[in-house]
């Protein structure tokens, strides 16, 4: 698979508090996960509605590589750190999780908004 980014960081959502923010639990580092993040496509936006309607950019991130890294599926409200070729960092929300299987090609698709 073509990748453009790495995945460096994942922080769990643990909760919710009295006021409805995000509590997050634990936090993983030290690990490097590439993958390829791409805009959402006006496809992706038609078939999914408003599941994905905050999302803007959509990781594409093999199973494999998440088993190499031994990790768990990203989850929703989870918040992901990913490097990005050639730019600064971005941390961006999990809102949707998608899972596709293309003959030996497994990977998961991951709608993302800003924090």
């Amino acid at each position: 698979m073509i990748t453009n980014a790495t995945i460096t960081q994942m922080e769990v959502l643990g909760g919710v508090d009295a006021m409805g923010q995000s509590i997050f639990g634990s936090t993983f580092m030290g690990f490097h996960v590439p993958c390829l993040i791409c805009g959402v496509t006006t496809k992706q936006h038609w078939q999914l509605g408003a599941t994905i309607k905050d999302a803007t950019r959509v990781l594409y991130l093999e199973k494999q590589e998440l088993r190499t890294a031994g990790l768990a599926v990203p989850g929703l409200g989870h918040t992901l750190t990913m490097l990005l070729e050639g730019e600064s960092a971005l941390t961006m929300q999990v809102v949707a999780l998608g899972e596709q299987v293309l003959d030996t090609l497994s990977h998961y698709e991951v709608y993302l908004k800003p924090v």
